[in-house]
């Protein structure tokens, strides 16, 4: 059985998000001495992009002003405002698809 548990984790660190599937069910069962080890494997693993992290001040701004928003969207509105100002109000859809693509590559598929 414990072999079993350590091939179950072995595979799930080569992918985030089995890898954060285990911290939950971890969590779940309120194991959290191992969620917490899981975490700190995935921080590990898995560091945040410069991108990542400036979303997640930009989250903890937003939450500062009672808008609940996830990091991905926090950083997407701060790209979309800092691109509409340099194009003084001429954005257009193929920047807006270009700022979704950039969204999609660093924080992955919605």
């Amino acid at each position: 059985m414990e072999e079993l548990l350590l091939g179950l984790l072995e595979e799930a660190r080569t992918d985030k998000k089995k890898l954060a599937k285990l911290k939950d069910i971890a969590v779940s069962y309120r194991q959290f001495v191992l969620a917490d080890q899981i975490r700190n494997m995935e921080e590990e693993l898995f560091p945040d992009s410069p991108e990542q992290e400036e979303a997640k001040k930009l989250n903890l701004v937003f939450r500062m002003v009672d808008l609940n928003i996830h990091e991905e969207v926090a950083w997407l509105i701060d790209q979309t405002l800092r691109v509409y100002r340099k194009k003084k109000g001429k954005f257009n859809v193929m920047d807006a698809a270009k700022l979704v693509n950039m969204r999609n590559q660093i924080f992955g598929e919605g």
